[in-house]
């Protein structure tokens, strides 16, 4: 039982810190970014690339 707790302690303590080391979403100000705002920069970018290669075609 005792190795079953250590291990299990073991796995949340790295979940943990993984989560609190884990990059996360800036701009360039080092503001944190909206969910929304990822989406949309995101399907900015998708739409220009993709009409550059139209437009390369």
């Amino acid at each position: 039982m005792n190795k079953k707790m250590l291990i299990a302690v073991i796995l949340i303590c790295l979940f943990v810190f993984v989560g609190y080391f884990k990059e996360k979403p800036y701009n360039v100000q080092k503001q944190f970014l909206e969910p929304k705002k990822v989406v949309e920069n995101y399907f900015k970018y998708y739409n220009e690339k993709i009409k550059k290669k139209f437009l390369l075609l």
